[in-house]
């Protein structure tokens, strides 16, 4: 079994310069028990430059991105195991997940924001019936991101999907969530599956904004306007705050299809 899906993108700025993306995703599944994803896309960068002799040529610079590229496969019984880089994304959310603990953040700036990075890092699935439990080593390359973590998820109620998540790394220090999805209506027995509500209340140790520090620029004096240096203040993020605390972050949302 074999599907892909590809996109191409297109932006152009006042300057006639053309910014290019394209993506692909390819699934392989040779059998019901294994399956290969990669997931990939090139930007191309064309950028204005002025020559010496007052001249103006473009010159393209190409970037190549790997969001996900993983083997996964599932024992006999009950246990799958996924390794590679892979999204991985505890609990629910609408527009922003709380619990989203582990996955880079998305660049607000990109030309595709459905081109989200994965993690690279190993996870043990195993099912019972109404329950999954997982476990999961990030392997990122910072000593800052690498982490373990552990998931529940319940869904013996038809249409209600529950989850309790554990995350702890240098970044986050320990960290906790609980979230759900379903039809309120499901208790009433009246639930047509049209309304759904999404909760999520996530605590961390450490906060994930960066808090804002200025640094200075320091340029040569100007030529018959001043003998001193000139100095620039400018805004910059700093480092992540290190004191352990209560961050609570949460989202409660409803929809009706």
């Amino acid at each position: 079994n074999l599907s892909s899906d590809s996109v191409f993108l297109t932006d152009k700025d006042g300057f006639n310069t053309v910014n290019e993306i394209i993506g692909t995703k390819i699934k392989i599944r040779p059998d019901r028990k294994t399956s290969y994803v990669f997931d990939a896309y090139m930007l191309k960068f064309d950028e204005g430059i002025f020559s010496d002799d007052g001249g103006f040529h473009t010159e393209s610079e190409y970037d190549v991105t790997y969001n996900q590229f993983f083997v996964s496969h599932r024992f006999n019984g009950n246990m799958k195991v996924t390794a590679g880089r892979q999204r991985i994304l505890w609990g629910h959310g609408l527009a922003y997940v709380p619990s989203d603990f582990i996955n880079p953040p998305l660049d607000p700036s990109g030309l595709d924001l459905t081109n989200a990075k994965g993690v690279d890092s190993v996870s043990l699935d195993w099912f019972t019936r109404g329950n999954s439990y997982t476990v999961l080593l990030n392997l990122d390359n910072s000593a800052e991101r690498t982490g373990i973590g552990a998931k529940w998820t319940n869904n013996t109620l038809n249409g209600f999907d529950f989850n309790v998540v554990y995350y702890n790394s240098n970044e986050t220090g320990n960290a906790v969530a609980v979230s759900f999805s379903g039809d309120p209506l499901v208790f009433t027995g009246e639930s047509k599956g049209e309304f759904s509500t999404t909760v999520n209340i996530a605590m961390r140790e450490k906060s994930q904004y960066r808090q804002p520090t200025t640094q200075q620029f320091i340029t040569d004096p100007i030529e018959g306007m001043t003998t001193a240096p000139n100095i620039i203040n400018y805004p910059a993020p700093g480092d992540l705050k290190d004191d352990k605390g209560n961050w609570l972050t949460y989202l409660i949302g409803a929809s009706y299809e």
